[in-house]
């Protein structure tokens, strides 16, 4: 793998500033700014995030992927190639484990008649 690796190269970076601006109001650039800023600093991001109220109450995740949206059972691959939400029910956990006790149970009962 690492042959290939020789041939691979970083676009240059990108001219100018970054012009986006988040839904707060404030531009993605003086966001990834302080983000560096904080980072030079050793603020450990993650470890800060952890640490807050928020990120501690238990509806925390399903306030995310409601807030942002998020598919919890999405793919990145086009539905033609994998599509999550075309299995039936059947298909699930509960159903299968189910169809899995009404065979051992068919068996039991079958081994019980002999």
């Amino acid at each position: 793998p690492y042959k290939y690796l020789a041939h691979v190269q970083m676009p240059p970076a990108p001219a100018g500033e970054c012009d986006q601006v988040m839904p707060s109001g404030d531009s993605l650039q003086s966001k990834v700014a302080q983000w560096l800023e904080l980072k030079r600093r050793g603020t450990n991001i993650n470890d800060r995030l952890r640490s807050t109220k928020g990120f501690r109450n238990p509806d925390f995740l399903q306030s995310v992927v409601e807030h942002f949206h998020i598919q919890e059972c999405g793919s990145l691959f086009p539905t033609h190639v994998f599509d999550p939400k075309g299995y039936g029910s059947e298909d699930f956990y509960d159903a299968l484990a189910s169809a899995q006790r009404r065979e051992a149970e068919r068996k039991e009962k079958e081994k019980r008649e002999r």
